[in-house]
């Protein structure tokens, strides 16, 4: 009899989520989201426009 795990996960619908802690239980829940908007603003500083940023992030 062969044996093993299997990690099913859990889905964002159903309140669940992975990962060791909850969400937003950081010192900073939305650190990453800078990410974007520095990069947007980046870009408007060589230039682009709303538009063409848009563009580039496929939006």
């Amino acid at each position: 009899m062969d044996k093993y795990l299997e990690h099913e996960g859990v889905g964002h619908l159903d309140g669940g989520h992975s990962g060791r802690f909850p969400w937003g239980s950081g010192t900073h829940p939305f650190q990453r989201g800078g990410d974007f908007l520095v990069r947007v603003e980046s870009l408007k500083r060589q230039g682009l426009s709303e538009k063409q940023i848009a563009d580039a992030f496929k939006m």
